[in-house]
């Protein structure tokens, strides 16, 4: 695994932390918040596939994230078997 794939991996479960500090309440709910610890960290060309396998891009899946802030105190995701099939030349994390 080279570093830039550990890297990767580290920021797809950082980001989903996030998600799940959201939605069960454990951070603050502020457009800031959320633009700093997901927007500005999730492609322009995100395509989100829910586990009922609704799927929608970025400015869709925002809205239907900031719906749902402290929705769920029980909230939890597990994250595995992580695969990386695309890479862009521009890639940050």
């Amino acid at each position: 695994m080279s570093l830039q794939t550990k890297e990767i991996e580290a920021t797809i479960h950082d980001v989903h932390e996030f998600f799940t500090d959201w939605v069960t309440g454990r951070c603050r709910g502020d457009d800031a918040m959320f633009k700093k610890n997901a927007l500005d960290r999730i492609s322009e060309d995100l395509v989100a596939i829910m586990p009922g396998g609704r799927a929608f891009g970025k400015k869709d899946f925002a809205g239907y994230m900031k719906s749902i802030y402290g929705s769920n105190p029980a909230f939890r995701i597990k994250i595995r078997d992580i695969r990386i099939s695309h890479q862009s030349a521009t890639w940050r994390s």
